[in-house]
Order: structure tokens, then C-alpha cells, then sequence
């Protein structure tokens, strides 16, 4: 097995854990992340939806639609404007596949917490009115900023499970974007499959093709962040994008056989070269399926992987929404190992942006 870890990557990875109780301070308000190492900058946030046009996507709503919808999460650098409002927690609830129907938004993310292992249906009552109305980071619809910025995609099948980690990474001055999971169908599932693989591959490169007409993307300077099943189809598309800076994986697809069973061609999907580095995070269980087939298989060709396995979580604890989103809901503490986990991966962003 060809693990390659970079000795640059081992110092920043050194440097985060030896200093991380001097210079980095875990908030302990809403589960938020704070730190003293850069300035915090100010986060706007926008809703954006779209349509990607689609003649197969059938909608039960509407069976003249031609298009898949794709409800677009942007957080950004921003000047808070004085008649801003901050986002609360049940604003990105009641966004979660869109702004117009919330009654089914928040059914699916109980739906959600319940597939975490999260919170029984009193508990998330008792949420809906003393956690949904506290404000996060991030501030609603203010206007997009000056200059340009590095773009981060996070694919991590709804934005919702890394929103606390995406309001992190804009406050260090990148745009960085996350859409849902969608099937080919209103309210069907992706299947985990090559024609899953395919169909969220659509969608991301559609979604990809919009941020990079914003002014204030700097199209040249992008990177790529994925849990569980987007690792393989975020990975396919990355190897294609010349802008691509760094690949980061949080325990997704691409360290689990059925990665493997998600590409239609392994044989000239393991040929592709990597330009870039590509960073594996895992825990050191090797059960569930787990398997370095993918990794190993792409390392023949280049010097660029790393498989990381220092942060020792579970699967979902690989999501801001099971280690920090949840705990704040009943009163718990974030879970440390993985604050720690997601400032290497905004260290590893600044220094390959």
C-alpha cells in the first residue's frame, strides 16, 4: 500500500495540533469555531436558485418542467451593510431545498438529524423554539463583494451538514458554495451508483459553470471539500479542472469500495493525473467497507496523496452538522477533535490558494 505523505503537509499538520491551544480559541456560543490566527471576516450569505435545463427531470409539481432546479448555498466575504439581518439556524432549515416550501424542508431535516443518530421528535420540537431562532455567522442577502476570491466547493449531500464548516471557511476570505443531492426525480434519491455518480456530476459541473460568471470568483483559484458519496464525482471533476488547488476528502467515497462501484471506467479514471494535492481524512477503522483501492491505485502515478488518519471519528462526525450542529441543539459541547480536524483543512486552503 503506497501511502505518500508530504513533509510540508506533516509540518502544517504539526503546527495545528502543537499550537492549536495558544493561538486557536473553540467558541463555546452555537457550536461556532472561533480563532485569533487571521482577521474574521464579515460572511453574507444568498440563496441562489436555478435550473438546469434537463428534459428527463420530472417534477410531480410541475410535469411541463423542462429543468432540474439547483438551489445554489453561497457564503461570501462581505461589508455587513447596516440593515442587514444575521441568518439563524431555522433560516438554513427552512432553506434546504429551496425557499419556498418550508413546512417540507423542515420534515426532511428532521428526517436528517434522525438519520445522525440525532434527536427524537420531542427533542426537536424543544429545538424549533430555542435553537432555530439563534443567529449564526453568516448575514442574510447582503450585497456580493469587491475583488475576487478563491472559490471552495463543498459536496456533502446538503449543505446543511457543513454549514458551520462553510461559514468558517468564507470568514477567511474565500466564496465557497454547496448545493443538495438531487435524483432525477422530485423527491427521489440518488442512487449510489455510476448513474448517480453521473447525474450528480451534471449537476456539479452546471453549478461550477455559474459560480465561475460571478464577478468576485477568481476562477483561477479553486478547490474542492467532500463527505461520503460526492468524493468520487467531486474527484472525476477536479482532475479535469486545471484551476484546481487542493482536493480535501472527509472520509468520503473515494476510501470505500463502493467508491469503486460509482465509476463507470476504473481503469481510465485510475490513468487521470493529479496536479494537486489530494488529502484523504479518515478514522482508523477499517470496517464499513472501508478500502484504500482508489487512493492506492492513483498514487502509482503521482506524489500528490495523502491519507490522514490522526482525526479518529465516525463516519457522520466527518459533518459539522453531527459534531457541532447537533450537539449545540441539546445543550452539548462541539466535538473538539473535529474544530481541530476543520482548521488544518482552512490552514491547508490558505496555503494552497
Amino acid at each position: 500500500m503506497k501511502h505518500i505523505l508530504l513533509r510540508k503537509y506533516l509540518r502544517q499538520i504539526t503546527t495545528v495540533m502543537c499550537l492549536n491551544c495558544t493561538f486557536l480559541a473553540i467558541g463555546q456560543s452555537h457550536g461556532e469555531v472561533n480563532s485569533s490566527d487571521t482577521e474574521v471576516i464579515e460572511i453574507g450569505y444568498q440563496l441562489i436558485e436555478k435550473t438546469r435545463l434537463d428534459s428527463e427531470y420530472f417534477s410531480e409539481v410541475d410535469e411541463n418542467r423542462k429543468g432540474k432546479p439547483i438551489s445554489i448555498h453561497l457564503w461570501y466575504p462581505s461589508k455587513k451593510p447596516n440593515n442587514s439581518m444575521n441568518m439563524t439556524y431555522g433560516d438554513y432549515v427552512n432553506y434546504l431545498i429551496g425557499k419556498t416550501n418550508e413546512i417540507e424542508n423542515q420534515n426532511l431535516f428532521y428526517r436528517v438529524i434522525n438519520s445522525y443518530g440525532g434527536i427524537d421528535s420531542a427533542g426537536y420540537e424543544d429545538a424549533k423554539r430555542s435553537f432555530f431562532p439563534k443567529s449564526t455567522r453568516a448575514s442574510k442577502s447582503p450585497e456580493f463583494p469587491q475583488g475576487k476570491y478563491p472559490l471552495i466547493i463543498i459536496g456533502s449531500g446538503s449543505p446543511i451538514s457543513q454549514f458551520e464548516l462553510a461559514e468558517y471557511i468564507a470568514s477567511k476570505g474565500f466564496v465557497v458554495a454547496s448545493f443538495p443531492r438531487l435524483g432525477k426525480k422530485q423527491g427521489e434519491r440518488l442512487p449510489f451508483d455510476p448513474s448517480g455518480n453521473t447525474e450528480y456530476a451534471k449537476d456539479l459541473s452546471y453549478t461550477l459553470d455559474y459560480l465561475s460568471s460571478l464577478e468576485f470568483v477568481d476562477t483561477d483559484q479553486l478547490s474542492f471539500i467532500t463527505w461520503s458519496f460526492e468524493g468520487v464525482p467531486t474527484l472525476e471533476l477536479a482532475m479535469k479542472n486545471k484551476a484546481t488547488n487542493i482536493f480535501i476528502s472527509l472520509d468520503a467515497s473515494i476510501g470505500y469500495d463502493y467508491g469503486t462501484g460509482l465509476l463507470k471506467d476504473s481503469t481510465s479514471f485510475y490513468q487521470n493525473d493529479i496536479s494537486f494535492p489530494l488529502v484523504h481524512f479518515t478514522g482508523r477503522n477499517m470496517d464499513y467497507g472501508k478500502s484504500f483501492t482508489i487512493l492506492d491505485s492513483l498514487s502509482k502515478s503521482t506524489n500528490s496523496i495523502t491519507i490522514d488518519q490522526s482525526a479518529d471519528l465516525p463516519h457522520a462526525n466527518f459533518t459539522s452538522l453531527r459534531s457541532m450542529t447537533i450537539p449545540s441543539m441539546v445543550g452539548e459541547k462541539s466535538n473538539q477533535t473535529y474544530q481541530q480536524l476543520i482548521k488544518t483543512v482552512v490552514l491547508l486552503l490558505l496555503q494552497n490558494n
